[in-house]
């Protein structure tokens, strides 16, 4: 709905009509065609729609006493999130939690609450990339062994900047199960998360890069860490 406001002569309007939107910039009112938004779900979206599904699905196959362990297991501890922020959970939030992050991992999920420990963090790393050779690796130096952790990855996509907020849009990239100091090329995964199908092209005036992360998640328990950011320069 557009709102006009009257004077002496009509003086402001605001707002959509037809497929018209109105707008006010640098003191003068501007007229463009109305957005479409768009809120089709992107593959990875789709896929956690249907873990999700499927963990309620679990939840409510449980039998009342292994609920009634859940429930204990979250009045006894709190979620530290990907950003390091303490979560309360119900038993219900935790299992499904917990069941999806199992999933992801190609892994059988928990029907009875795992024994709790915090999972470490993973130390700073460097992202090298190359994309004249279209290669992007993760190393940690000094060494960095995770046996019993896979390593999720988070990626920006391309930006403008590295001064940005930590929690500014990160995606789910993949999975590493390795134990070395090193995530080897995961340029296609970026560009397979990022561009789909599509060429991918970049102006040569580009200047900024991308933003990653990595949580760690113990492959017994599922408990994850908290993220570790790096950013790495693009340079056409």
């Amino acid at each position: 709905m557009a709102k006009v406001y009257y004077g002496s002569q009509v003086t402001d309007i605001i707002g959509s009509i037809g497929g018209l939107t109105f707008q006010t910039a640098n003191q003068s009112t501007i007229v463009r065609g109305r957005p479409v938004s768009s809120n089709a779900p992107t593959v990875y979206q789709q896929a956690q729609n249907v873990l999700f599904g499927q963990a309620v699905s679990a939840w409510g196959a449980l039998s009342q006493s292994d609920q009634a362990l859940w429930s204990t297991f979250a009045s006894a501890h709190t979620k530290v999130d990907y950003y390091g922020t303490l979560k309360s959970l119900s038993g219900y939030n935790w299992f499904v939690s917990l069941y999806i992050t199992a999933s992801v991992l190609s892994l059988t999920p928990l029907t009875v609450p795992p024994a709790f420990a915090a999972v470490s963090q993973p130390p700073t790393f460097q992202a090298l990339l190359e994309p004249v050779v279209s290669k992007l690796s993760l190393v940690w130096q000094p060494w960095y062994y995770h046996a019993g952790i896979s390593l999720i990855l988070f990626a920006s996509p391309l930006v403008n900047s590295p001064v940005y907020s930590d929690r500014s849009s990160l995606y789910y990239m993949s999975v590493d199960n390795s134990a070395f100091n090193y995530i080897a090329d995961v340029w296609d995964d970026f560009l397979a998360t990022f561009f789909g199908s599509q060429a991918f092209t970049c102006h040569p005036s580009f200047k900024g890069g991308i933003k990653l992360g990595v949580v760690a998640v113990d492959r017994t328990s599922f408990l994850s860490s908290p993220m570790t950011f790096a950013f790495t320069e693009f340079v056409p």
